[in-house]
């Protein structure tokens, strides 16, 4: 029996680590004084700031045939695990958020989702967003929506499974507050599907700000991790 295969990583991400892009793009960050945190050094950065942990777990998925032959598997079964996660929050009156979301507070980028590549993708770009200050704000995604490497962030599914999730739980770690003055950004997925579910959740779709837009900082945010 055959199984479904997830495709390769693509040849320019393998171009790029052969030519050490990104070690070269986080030393640019470093020499302009930022300091891009490991996940286990975010996670002790912030643990005085945790209000919800949500324990592992993991799934049994199950074999999935092909319905025109059942001789043929389109996914083997497989156990989709999952570390702890995460909701934290805490004031950012020294902080801002970058063009692809990052959560930057005096001068250390958290490690929120993943690794670091929102942030080191925006090395050598020119930052010429406008500021803005808001009361409270949800920076919900520091990956940017890219079509060119496996493992990331790109549509529909990734959103929902993804953002959205995070999103839910943040809501679930708040309780009875009020969610309609809180505000949200993150790089835009470029959807319709996105203030539909900001919509569905509580939240208030027109208080979404892309993080490309504007260069945001708040009195207090409130966020969450993608974990493992």
């Amino acid at each position: 029996m055959t199984a479904f295969k997830p495709p390769a990583v693509s040849l320019l991400s393998k171009l790029k680590r052969a030519l050490g892009m990104n070690s070269f793009r986080e030393t640019y960050w470093r020499l302009k004084g930022f300091k891009l945190l490991t996940i286990q050094e975010t996670l002790q950065e912030l643990e005085p700031y945790c209000i919800k942990t949500v324990p592992a777990s993991a799934v049994q998925l199950p074999d999935v045939p092909n319905q025109s032959s059942s001789q043929e598997l389109i996914y083997q079964a497989n156990t989709f695990s999952s570390g702890e996660v995460y909701v934290w929050e805490r004031d950012f009156t020294n902080g801002f958020i970058s063009k692809n979301g990052a959560i930057i507070i005096n001068r250390k980028v958290l490690c929120t989702d993943w690794d670091q590549r929102g942030i080191i993708a925006e090395a050598f770009q020119m930052d010429k967003r406008p500021g803005k200050t808001v009361g409270t704000l949800i920076p919900l995604a520091s990956h940017h929506q890219d079509f060119s490497t496996f493992n990331s962030l790109t549509g529909y599914y990734d959103y929902v499974l993804m953002v959205a999730a995070k999103l839910s739980r943040i809501k679930d770690a708040l309780g009875d507050k009020d969610l309609r003055d809180i505000y949200i950004t993150y790089h835009s997925f470029g959807g319709n599907y996105e203030k539909e579910y900001m919509e569905l959740l509580g939240f208030n779709p027109a208080n979404y700000i892309d993080s490309r837009e504007f260069k945001l900082s708040a009195e207090k945010i409130i966020f969450g991790d993608m974990g493992t």
